[in-house]
């Protein structure tokens, strides 16, 4: 079995664990370890497919894993803003 194919095996398993646990109501789209296992599952596809050179496949999972992280980012800056004041942005008028 070829490297490529191992990485889209691994990478795609990580995705679908994120998938399976956000159906059944283990996390939410926002929780970091959905979007940390998307992000990762991203990263491993991407390298995969620059391997198997599936450019279609490259473009695809660097949007995933750039949306993921941008979450990520997004909830890690939304955390410290609530550690900061108390409340959400939103909730301070």
């Amino acid at each position: 079995m070829s490297l490529a194919s191992i990485g889209s095996l691994v990478g795609g398993a990580l995705i679908l664990a994120a998938f399976i646990a956000l159906q059944l109501g283990r996390v939410d789209a926002a929780d970091r370890r959905y979007l940390a296992l998307n992000a990762g599952g991203a990263v491993v596809l991407v390298a995969s497919a620059l391997l198997a050179q599936l450019w279609g496949f490259v473009v695809l999972n660097v949007v995933w894993a750039g949306a993921s992280a941008w979450g990520l980012v997004h909830g890690l800056r939304h955390r410290e803003d609530l550690g900061k004041h108390g409340t959400s942005p939103s909730q301070r008028k």
